[in-house]
């Protein structure tokens, strides 16, 4: 399965920097608990260490 469309939400400044050597990638900066997507937007989601920074861990892992 190909790959079509890369986003990170809320990407840490190194990120930006480095984007142009990823490939395309579409940026947004969204908050965690409510993101501005509808539901089944995307086929897989990769996060590390994300709870850690969330204060309504129940809610981000719904």
């Amino acid at each position: 399965m190909a790959l079509e469309k890369r986003l990170l939400a809320s990407p840490p400044p190194m990120m930006l920097r480095s984007e142009a050597s990823a490939g395309p990638i579409n940026s947004q900066v969204a908050n965690a608990i409510h993101l501005p997507f509808d539901g089944a937007s995307f086929d897989r989601a990769y996060a590390i260490e994300s709870l850690l920074h969330m204060s309504d861990k129940r809610t981000a892992l719904t």
